[in-house]
């Protein structure tokens, strides 16, 4: 089980934050950052907030302006 939220979006591309929860009740187990971009929608994902802002500035800057 996951609780997500939109840290941020530019262009079409958005860097998601995914709290991993496990067990009974629910404990914390992990962090995973997922950047999706219109030609990879299925995200790909990172441990490391700065990787994932780093990945998502990069592709951000290529996206075409909308």
């Amino acid at each position: 089980m996951a609780r997500k939220r939109v840290r941020m979006s530019r262009n079409g591309i958005s860097l998601t934050e995914a709290v991993l929860f496990g067990g009974e009740p629910r404990t914390r187990i992990g962090v995973t950052y997922i950047v999706t971009t219109p030609r990879l929608p299925e995200g790909r994902k990172f441990e490391q907030l700065e990787s994932a802002k780093k990945f998502f500035d990069v592709q951000a800057s290529l996206a075409p302006r909308r």
